[in-house]
């Protein structure tokens, strides 16, 4: 019996040697199991457990259960190393680690402890080395922790709980480990709740690290749920893991032998069918199969906004392309290829627009090969530029298989208004989202009443679309102008977390937008949450609170500002406090002095 634990000991040995290399020790991988592993709480329970489904890498992590039933209260898992362990010669130490929070608190954090005996003669119980982290708690997938082994005065990570002495001494001494621990510690208010696990724990004298870069997509917002992205991880990799955490925190890994991974020469290649709307976390892990030299964690958010592109005119030789114009207007189509005239990629639509009479209409028409089902989406995007010469306002209808019209009851000063007044001036590209619902788009097919609108109920149904009509409204004789049209798209969410700049040529003043003071978290029992934005003069200035999934917390109206300028939110939506979170802020500015608008979004928590 001893022959064959002595020969399994030695297989994994050897095992850890090649996927470690000879500068890396595993301290525990679980290879079996979750063997010498105990656990232990003051003012805590729990539970430590021998996992096989969520697992970093191999068939087996430590799972533990926590619950905190007492002020600044703790459960751990723990193991005690009989003999003790030398890691002095040591530079970090590397484990994986993921959680999910059952009940959280702004006090609770994860926490590793290591154990040596003392070496301190103003303390008389054993060196308590420990790291701490708040954000691992919210951690869904298997974070990589890389902890130099130092002391916090040394340029090291960890500090003395030994609190007779200095808490950041640098007297630190790893030359006789007895014990390591996880643990979750909380805070006065005796409350925190939930799991963590941790697999693949080393320790390693390397001091080097590679890392890995992002080939494409080039943008990591308003991406499809059918995404392939492509990583540059090095040469001669081994134990490749990617970990995905979709929008709707659905856990998934993926390894060279699933089929929407690849390798090859030094480039990751994932194809991604299954992201959701909103943000995905992707995280990638590797070693170095030559040296042992493990990769640093390369983790990346993709936003995801299911669309369907209508056109984008990048292929387009306008032949799916036709005038719309009433008796007594005329609409000339052509293709815009010159810089800065179109939005996104190398072309544009450019429609040149006049009524020879009042409300008369002249625009572009997409013509559909076969009707078009867009039930399944919510929002109409199209982007427009206008010219200081411009009148009249933009329009857009659907048409269905019985040629039943969907107008628009959508007006917009700030697109292609009215009068030539200084809206239309702004010849810089502009987003217009317009929901698909019957609050936007009226039945075309209904009964008009004496107002002119739908009577009755407005059904409004997009299932059998032939086209699709972007034309200017004419209020009266004379309305003329030039308007180009690019991007359209019709999209499964509302709001796509993207960073947008309208400008013109006038960069200069555009950069002088900036935020000069934000905090990525907010404690909601600390007060208001305060932004601070500098704008050039004369500016105005509003802001948008939006949930993690895309949907509005909280809008404010517009506000005049010169300079430096605060931005101030209660933490209310409707009167009541929200609750904990990722959330995002956008702020719009506009300056009409210089004719430019700039949209800065920024992503921060809040905690309680």
């Amino acid at each position: 019996m001893k022959t064959k634990n002595l020969i399994i000991f030695i297989i994994i040995f050897l095992i850890n040697s090649i996927i470690y290399g000879s500068g890396n020790v595993v301290v525990d991988n679980f290879p079996t199991g979750i063997a010498g592993w105990s656990g232990s709480g003051w003012n805590g329970t729990g539970s430590v457990l021998d996992e096989t489904e969520y697992v970093y890498d191999g068939e087996h992590s430590l799972k533990t259960y926590y619950k905190i039933t007492g002020a600044w209260g703790n459960y751990a898992s723990l193991k005690i190393f009989n003999p003790s362990e030398n890691w002095n010669s040591y530079k970090y130490m590397i484990f994986y680690v993921r959680s999910n929070p059952i009940d959280i608190d702004t006090y609770d954090e994860f926490q590793v402890l290591i154990y040596n005996p003392d070496s301190d003669s103003n303390a008389t119980n054993d060196e308590v080395w420990y790291w701490s982290d708040k954000e691992i708690l919210e951690t869904s997938f298997f974070k990589q922790i890389k902890l130099k082994l130092d002391s916090k005065t040394n340029g090291g990570d960890f500090m003395d709980v030994d609190w007779d002495d200095d808490r950041y001494t640098n007297n630190f001494n790893l030359t006789a480990v007895t014990q390591i621990t996880f643990m979750v510690s909380g805070g006065l208010t005796a409350k925190g709740e939930g799991y963590f696990w941790v697999d693949n724990i080393f320790i390693t004298s390397n001091e080097t690290f590679e890392n890995a870069t992002l080939i494409s997509p080039e943008h990591t917002t308003g991406l499809a749920k059918n995404t392939t992205v492509k990583i540059k991880i090095g040469y001669n990799m081994t134990n490749i893991v990617c970990q995905l955490v979709d929008a709707s925190n659905n856990y998934y890994k993926y390894e060279l032998s699933d089929s929407i991974v690849s390798y090859s020469d030094d480039v990751l290649t994932v194809s991604f069918t299954n992201l959701k709307n909103g943000r995905n976390i992707i995280a990638v892990d590797a070693v170095n199969k030559n040296t042992g030299v493990p990769l640093n964690q390369f983790v990346k958010d993709l936003y995801v906004s299911d669309y369907y592109v209508i056109d984008n005119f990048e292929t387009s030789d306008l032949t799916e392309l036709n005038t719309s114009a009433f008796s007594g207007s005329t609409a000339v189509i052509l293709s815009s290829d010159i810089h800065n005239t179109e939005y996104g990629g190398t072309k544009s639509v450019k429609l040149i627009y006049s009524s020879s009479a009042a409300w008369k209409s002249s625009g572009v028409r997409i013509s559909f090969d076969e009707p078009m089902d867009f039930s399944d989406f919510s929002v109409l995007r199209l982007y427009v530029k206008g010219d200081v010469a411009n009148t009249g306002r933009i329009n857009v209808a659907f048409y269905d298989n019985d040629n039943n019209k969907l107008d628009l009851n959508y007006n917009e000063d700030d697109y292609c208004a009215w009068t030539g007044s200084d809206e239309i001036e702004k010849n810089f590209w502009v987003k217009i989202d317009i929901p698909l619902n019957s609050s936007s788009f009226i039945d075309g097919n209904t009964p008009a009443n004496n107002s002119g609108y739908p009577s009755g109920d407005h059904i409004v149904e997009f299932n059998e679309i032939e086209s699709l009509d972007i034309y200017i409204d004419s209020p009266y004789a004379g309305c003329s102008g030039t308007l180009y049209l690019d991007d359209i798209m019709l999209l499964k969410h509302g709001y796509e977390f993207v960073s947008e700049n309208y400008s013109t040529d006038n960069n200069s003043v555009v950069n002088k937008v900036e935020i000069s003071d934000f905090s990525s978290v907010y404690d909601i029992n600390s007060g208001d949450y305060n932004v601070k934005i500098n704008v050039p003069d004369n500016s105005t200035v509003k802001y948008k609170i939006i949930g993690i999934n895309g949907e509005s917390i909280v809008s404010s109206g517009e506000l005049s500002a010169s300079g430096d300028t605060v931005i101030r939110w209660n933490g209310k939506s409707s009167g009541k406090t929200v609750k904990p979170g990722i959330y995002f802020i956008r702020i719009d500015v506009e300056n009409t002095d210089s004719n430019f608008k700039k949209s800065v979004i920024k992503r921060f928590y809040i905690i309680k």
